[in-house]
């Protein structure tokens, strides 16, 4: 008799069709219980798909309440999430990629059967049919992000459009007029009725929807003052004002310059009179467009955009567009020295690196003359040379008023002003300028020079000897050997040891070094300890008393008749 199955494993059976049913129940992300059906043509298909759902259920991964379609979930997130939580433009935008770009790729496909691969091949679908690469990243982040929902509601468990190749976008390099060009473009369209909007994108960075949505209310008079509040944009073919884009966008500007005298002009034409009296807040709110079409309405910004680009042809400026006025605003303040913390304030970003990265640009000529100015600074006009061109082992003669003082410095025993150190005679503290530098030395050579000079040969002399000797694999040992340098005379003592049978080693040492004087010692102002070149050859310079021989060395030198024995 074949067992029971367990409670919550479900059931599997054959139906009349020949395929094969699964079925068991789950809970839904509503809460409700429902049950679960697949149904396959093979049995262990069918059996493999009900025990993965149960896995899920057991992971925590509710039943979907109802069966997507992709097409149909966009829609749904478009209305009951999009529209709730942005703004009235923002949902146009969404609503329009949906439609174009993601439907007619993914409208019939389920939900729960939407693959990496089919969200790679979409989107490489639309590079080849010519759709840019900006569009084809706004597609993947509205398609992201509505994915990104139905994981949260548990339609899905992982997001497919997160880990797909998309073409390289790159901003188009923006060269916004510079103040020259701005102004002529301003007197060109000083007859203009909307002169003013122009004024204030050229010089305060507004949007255009901020421009064009001024009202009588937003000025204070009082404090010479603007309260940018609100834009006007086109929604769905209607013109209305709406909020602005981020609320980093309602700020308060100062009315200055020419702005001051323009709009103190237009509000008497309006019957405002400019004074202390047209305060804010205003009771009632005066609610009229600073800027109004020839019928009274709202001007469309479509046709303000019109009316610019024939401004600018007619002042043969470059092609720009309108947006163009806010990056060279921008770029003005910071080419005047404004703080970057200040330009993001009168531009009302929400990021600084907005400010930075996106709308302030490079200025040539400043920088020419700043680069002008640090070459100057570095290579001074009257023709004093720069490192760069010499030598590093070239040398020039130190002339300056501090020659008078160096005798309250250390004397170093040469007569030069090149081995100077600072200003108090002390070396200096970086480590690149304390190179000595030795372009003269008058008359003999000194004490310290001698010294110097002494110990590095007997340095190079002592490690070709001990090089000799080392070759014939052979223990060694030398006693109170010297040599002499021509230029500085004898130079100092050295010990060697080698065994008594090595004969041949001292001859050959006794060829390459002359035979010391009866009697001679070093000087004791010449002698001093350094360290052993190598642990095996021992080999020493010291002291006169460090040199004398001890008695078991006197013995030795007996045994084998003295160094040139």
């Amino acid at each position: 008799m074949a067992k029971r199955a367990a409670n919550g494993d479900g059931s599997i059976y054959q139906r009349k069709d020949g395929r094969w049913e699964a079925s068991s129940f789950q809970k839904t992300t509503s809460g409700k219980v429902k049950r679960y059906r697949v149904v396959h043509r093979e049995r262990d298909t069918a059996r493999r798909l009900l025990t993965e759902r149960i896995a899920d259920d057991l992971k925590g991964r509710p039943l979907a309440e109802k069966r997507w379609q992709t097409g149909a979930f966009l829609d749904h997130w478009l209305v009951e999430r999009v529209s709730r939580r942005n703004r009235p433009r923002t949902v146009e935008l969404y609503e329009g990629i949906i439609r174009l770009h993601l439907k007619p790729f993914l409208a019939t496909t389920a939900l729960t059967d939407l693959r990496r691969a089919q969200v790679q091949a979409m989107f490489d679908d639309m590079h080849d049919t010519g759709r840019s690469a900006r569009v084809i990243q706004q597609s993947r982040q509205v398609l992201r992000a509505a994915l990104n929902d139905a994981i949260r509601q548990g339609l899905i468990h992982d997001n497919p459009a997160t880990a797909v190749d998309l073409p390289r976008w790159e901003r188009k390099t923006i060269t916004p007029w510079d103040a020259d060009q701005t102004k002529a473009f301003l007197e060109t369209a000083e007859r203009s009725p909307w002169y003013g909007a122009y004024l204030l994108m050229a010089m305060y960075g507004l949007r255009r929807g901020e421009a064009l949505g001024l009202q009588w209310g937003d000025f204070d008079f009082a404090e010479n003052s603007i309260h940018v509040e609100r834009q006007l944009q086109r929604v769905n073919g209607v013109l209305e004002l709406g909020p602005l884009k981020t609320s980093a966008g309602r700020r308060q500007l100062p009315l200055t310059g020419p702005a001051q005298a323009y709009f103190a002009n237009r509000a008497l034409t309006a019957g405002i009179v400019p004074d202390a009296a047209h305060k804010r807040p205003q009771t009632p709110r005066d609610a009229r467009l600073v800027f109004t079409a020839e019928t009274g309405g709202p001007v469309d910004p479509k046709t303000f955009y019109i009316k610019f680009k024939r401004l600018a042809a007619m002042a043969a400026l470059p092609d720009n567009t309108l947006h163009h006025l806010r990056h060279g605003a921008a770029t003005f303040m910071k080419n005047q020295g404004l703080p970057a913390r200040d330009v993001q304030l009168i531009l009302g970003h929400a990021h600084i690196t907005t400010t930075q990265q996106i709308y302030q640009h490079a200025d040539e000529a400043g920088q020419t003359t700043a680069l002008d100015s640090i070459g100057q600074s570095l290579v001074e006009a009257d023709g004093s040379r720069c490192r760069q061109n010499y030598p590093s082992n070239d040398s020039q003669d130190i002339e300056s008023e501090d020659l008078q003082t160096t005798q309250n410095r250390r004397s170093t025993g040469v007569e030069s002003a090149d081995l100077r150190g600072g200003p108090g005679g002390a070396r200096t503290l970086d480590t690149l300028l304390k190179r000595l530098m030795i372009s003269r030395i008058t008359g003999a050579a000194t004490p310290v020079y001698l010294a110097a000079r002494r110990s590095l040969i007997s340095y190079e002399l002592a490690a070709v000897a001990v090089k000799t000797i080392r070759q014939d694999r052979l223990q060694w040992r030398i006693y109170c050997a010297r040599w002499c340098v021509p230029e500085v005379g004898h130079v100092n003592w050295c010990r060697f040891w080698w065994p008594d049978d090595t004969t041949r080693l001292r001859r050959q040492f006794n060829a390459a070094f002359r035979p010391e004087p009866a009697g001679w010692r070093p000087p004791r102002e010449y002698t001093h300890r350094t360290r052993n070149v190598r642990s095996s050859s021992r080999i020493h310079i010291g002291t006169q008393r460090s040199l004398r021989p001890s008695h078991q060395s006197r013995q030795h030198d007996k045994e084998i008749g003295g160094i040139d024995g």
